[in-house]
């Protein structure tokens, strides 16, 4: 009986061992199929998915970013990884083809895959081999402005890269960079670093906008910029602005410039939103004229230096301008050596030209005012000219005509006008008249009238008439 109940025993025993083994070997064998299974599944998403997400893009992106945007997008066949969540691209041209506003090759994108999960599209990466952007060429819809751009924000990348690029303003003047990157940093400042040749070397650029949501917003924002070319000494420079909207305006704007050393400090607003300033109000303290030339040069595009004559030849340049009238107040002008004071001047601009509507300023010894009107079109600029000197009381005259010599002159003025396509052009087209007056200390005071007619000549500045 006791023998019957061992066998039976173990037995039972050695059933449950075996069926244990088999429920071992069955969950194994189910782990390693659902293992295979996502193998494969990954493997047909890294063969047919692509292709398949590649020609859904191809057929969905263009025409979704044409009506996101509102004007032309065309993209050459896209390659998509879903592994990665990237897409890159040959070509993309947004705008008329054949007057595109924007250009940009061998693009890569890459998406936020938690936005993607719930049906919505945010880039988190992007860049590019080149880029080309002219805004002008942006059509317009005819409709209001939005209130607000955060429709824009899943489309700025949260970093971006760009090995070259340009910006072609509406003149079809071009601002080339290179080496750009953006960072969309957690607490919403976007920090932007790039770089561009310049006449004395490579300058580097900082930009820090505090807040991209204010921008997107329209709400009161500041930006920071600071530039610097390393083989140019002085060629330091930062620039702070904060833009905000205004109580009898679109926006009010103050900035304030550091360079060459002295600083700018101006106040401007403007009656129409994303449109430069209708009125400004500007002062420099210091200007040091010869610090602020080296300055100017040094930021010049490269390609070496003119000669007079080639200079002449040259075309003057096409004034774009805008709408805008302005005040520029000079505390003290360092000009080779002299001190000029309390300099004020009153200008105009519009789409005909500038206007210098009243200049003010003084000298060691006398104070200068005067008018200036230059006028840009296709037949060049038309320039016209009208100053008056006038010796201060107690300086003696403005100055001897002749070092130790017993000329001297209180008053003088000239009229000027010309017109050219070529700064030689424009240089040897000016008539005018030109008069002094003063006197000469002889025997006795005897008063002086120089005048003088200035002739135009085809190649040649000259006198016509003195007297």
């Amino acid at each position: 009986m006791r023998r019957s109940y061992n066998a039976t025993w173990h037995a039972a025993q050695l059933a449950a061992t075996m069926a244990h083994l088999q429920i071992q070997v069955y969950l194994s064998v189910k782990r390693l199929l659902f293992t295979a299974l996502i193998l494969l599944g990954l493997g047909a998403l890294a063969l047919w998915g692509n292709r398949f997400a590649a020609s859904l893009l191809d057929q969905q992106l263009g025409p979704l970013l044409t009506r996101q945007l509102g004007l032309p997008v065309e993209l050459t066949p896209i390659n998509a990884n879903l592994l990665q969540m990237s897409a890159t691209s040959a070509r993309l041209v947004m705008g008329d083809p054949q007057q595109p506003s924007v250009v940009a090759t061998n693009i890569k994108v890459s998406v936020v895959i938690t936005d993607l999960l719930v049906g919505k599209v945010r880039l988190r990466a992007a860049s590019a081999d080149d880029l080309t952007l002219n805004l002008s060429r942006w059509p317009s819809s005819g409709k209001p402005l939005p209130d607000n751009y955060h429709f824009l924000d899943p489309w700025i990348p949260k970093k971006l890269a760009l090995d070259s690029g340009r910006y072609v303003t509406d003149s079809g003047d071009t601002y080339p960079v290179i080496n750009a990157h953006w960072t969309r940093e957690a607490d919403g400042v976007l920090k932007i670093k790039w770089h561009n040749e310049r006449a004395a070397g490579t300058a580097a650029y900082k930009a820090e906008l505090a807040s991209l949501d204010a921008l997107l917003s329209l709400n009161a924002l500041s930006l920071d910029i600071t530039g610097a070319i390393k083989q140019a000494e002085h060629s330091a420079f930062s620039l702070s602005a904060a833009l905000a909207p205004g109580k009898t305006s679109a926006y009010t704007l103050k900035a304030t410039l550091d360079a060459a050393g002295t600083r700018l400090n101006m106040q401007a607003s403007g009656t129409d939103a994303w449109r430069l300033p209708s009125t400004s109000d500007s002062r420099l303290e210091h200007l040091q004229v010869d610090a602020l030339k080296d300055f100017m040069t040094a930021y010049q595009s490269p390609g070496g230096s003119e000669t007079t004559e080639e200079f002449l030849a040259s075309p003057v340049p096409a004034l774009y301008l805008w709408q805008h009238k302005g005040r520029l107040q000079v505390g003290k002008a360092q000009v080779a050596g002299e001190a000029v004071r309390d300099t004020t001047l009153d200008f105009t601009l519009d789409t005909d030209g500038l206007r210098v509507d009243s200049l003010q300023l003084e000298g060691p010894k006398a104070n200068l005012s005067g008018k200036l009107a230059i006028g840009s079109s296709a037949a060049g600029w038309d320039v016209s000219a009208d100053a008056a000197i006038t010796a201060k009381p107690g300086a003696d005259g403005i100055g001897p005509f002749f070092a130790d010599t017993d000329w001297h002159w209180d008053d003088g003025s000239t009229q000027l006008a010309g017109k050219g396509t070529t700064w030689g052009t424009l240089l040897y087209s000016l008539d005018g008249h030109v008069e002094l007056g003063g006197s000469h200390s002889g025997a006795s005071e005897t008063p002086v009238k120089l005048e003088a007619t200035i002739a135009s000549k085809p190649s040649a500045f000259a006198l016509k008439h003195l007297k």
